[in-house]
């Protein structure tokens, strides 16, 4: 006999505490209702359907889901571009029908479905016409403060790391292949790993972090410029660019994922190199304080 369900409905971009709360209470209901948690989600934003366009994401399709399933709950996602054009009724007939959901968890203010519905009363009424119980959550607030996608991409867009990581719950990163750079910083004694990352993740502000870089199943100490270069103007798009401490190995072409912990300073140009070298000693000082 096949598995009934609770299920929660979602994009869950960045899988942050928001998100993780509106879960945890999925696992609870479920667990006392003698049900399977299940989160139902999109292999595609929204946005990118309804308006051509959708904001960079705060992590990849593969880490997003990899944050799903390890959440110890079942994980069933649709193309948007399928089931955009359904009612709430049509939808939530769907997961009744065809996912086994026996009971819904609506997010706070929480709408879906072509006709919009105005409130989470005609969603229980409807789930009731349905078959599903519907049950909308209260709002969850961090630290007093609302949490969304939406803020902590504003946060991250304006260097403001420490925020966005408690709104996250974890260090925000950046995960991709080491490719060839200018080698200005091995000139300088301060080689660096050039990061290319996936076109749809966001990428913070720019200046100089202090981030832990991962690969091969160890963990280093970093200093990450993200920017243009502009006191060697050899950049002509945004790079970044990673300097492990205390290490001498050859990165090219290792997948390498840098968690970003504080922010140190703006990006910024200095009259000689010399003055870059002396000031990334002194960003590397800041470390160990």
């Amino acid at each position: 006999m096949s598995s009934r369900y609770c299920a929660t409905i979602g994009f869950f971009d960045g899988v942050h505490l928001g998100h993780r709360y509106v879960i945890r209470q999925l696992e609870l209901t479920a667990r006392m209702e003698g049900l399977s948690p299940l989160v139902v989600t999109f292999s595609n934003h929204p946005f990118e359907v309804l308006r051509g366009m959708s904001p960079k994401r705060l992590t990849t399709a593969d880490e997003r889901y990899q944050k799903l399933t390890g959440l110890d709950c079942e994980v069933v996602e649709y193309d948007f571009r399928d089931v955009y054009q359904l009612t709430a009724k049509q939808f939530i007939t769907l997961l009744h029908n065809s996912q086994n959901v026996d009971i819904l968890h609506l997010g706070y203010n929480q709408r879906f479905g072509s006709d919009m519905p105005a409130n989470s009363n005609d969603y229980c009424l409807i789930g009731k016409q349905a078959g599903i119980k519907v049950m909308p959550l209260e709002e969850h607030l961090i630290g007093g403060r609302k949490v969304s996608s939406t803020i902590i991409r504003r946060l991250l867009s304006t260097g403001k790391i420490e925020e966005a990581n408690r709104l996250l719950g974890y260090n925000y990163s950046l995960a991709g292949q080491v490719v060839q750079g200018k080698h200005i910083g091995r000139t300088i004694g301060f080689p660096t790993a050039n990061l290319s990352v996936a076109d749809e993740k966001l990428i913070p502000a720019d200046g100089v972090y202090s981030a832990t870089a991962v690969f091969d199943n160890t963990t280093h100490q970093a200093l990450v410029n993200i920017g243009f270069n502009p006191t060697t103007k050899s950049a002509q798009q945004r790079t970044i660019e990673a300097h492990l401490i205390n290490f001498n190995g050859n990165l090219y072409d290792k997948s390498v994922r840098i968690e970003l912990e504080h922010f140190i300073r703006e990006d910024r140009t200095f009259n000689s190199l010399d003055q870059l070298k002396q000031q990334i000693e002194n960003d590397i000082k800041t470390l160990y304080h």
